[in-house]
């Protein structure tokens, strides 16, 4: 079950979006599947997300972009890979 304010995705087609989003809490990818052939999948670029990326399992077809993106964990979270 998802922590509060933790946002979580599992499966998509095509790209999502965080450019220049502020999320307060944390982003989570455990055990997603993102799928964009051949284009971006996950853009984050200058993305400021206070609560870590969770992102155990996640797997992807397509390129994730994440320049300039801010991460800090807070002390009831971590950064995962």
């Amino acid at each position: 079950m998802p922590q509060e304010g933790r946002r979580r995705y599992r499966f998509t087609h095509g790209e999502i979006s965080s450019v220049r989003a502020q999320l307060d809490g944390s982003f989570d990818l455990e055990g997603a599947a993102l799928h964009n052939p051949g284009k971006r999948v996950l853009a984050l670029n200058s993305a400021s997300i206070d609560g870590g990326i969770y992102a155990d399992e996640l797997t992807t077809d397509g390129e994730i972009s994440a320049i300039g993106v801010q991460i800090e964990a807070n002390s009831n979270s971590e950064i995962q890979h």
